[in-house]
């Protein structure tokens, strides 16, 4: 599956396409999450997860988000850069709640998205240094000027 930002078009595997809503997306991501595979549609008012065959939508979080880094999902969990970085638990379920688990202003990524490795997000923030968190916490543990 992929996804086209120029038109906001939805390929899945199936022969079918579906089409979104190109006002409203702005950036991409494919997390994988216990429930299913789904596509995220980042716009400045909000992030929406839709099914990639039908583009059904199946949550939706309402905050202001940047729209030049992508948001990354991993683990079941969906980390948006939005207010610096969010980490997000969605349960998966059409129309469910999205869980905040935390919140962190310092780890705010300029125009790179966050990376992930082994338990650890990575940020290039605009100053330019890289900071290092627990993705499970978001607790900062190091920072780099780059």
């Amino acid at each position: 599956m992929a996804v086209r930002t120029s038109d906001a078009t939805v390929v899945g595997s199936s022969p079918g396409e579906c089409r979104l809503d190109s006002r409203t997306a702005s950036s991409d991501a494919l997390p994988h999450t216990p429930q299913d595979d789904v596509v995220l549609l980042q716009s400045p008012a909000y992030v929406s997860a839709h099914k990639p065959a039908t583009g059904e939508i199946v949550w939706t979080y309402a905050t202001s988000c940047s729209v030049i880094p992508s948001a990354l999902g991993a683990g079941g969990m969906v980390y948006l850069p939005a207010g610096g970085l969010t980490a997000l638990r969605p349960s998966g379920q059409p129309g469910s709640q999205v869980e905040v688990v935390w919140k962190e202003p310092k780890l705010g990524p300029s125009s790179s998205s966050p990376g992930l490795h082994e338990g650890r997000l990575y940020v290039i923030n605009g100053a330019p240094a890289l900071t290092c968190a627990e993705a499970e916490s978001g607790k900062v543990l190091w920072r780099l000027r780059l």
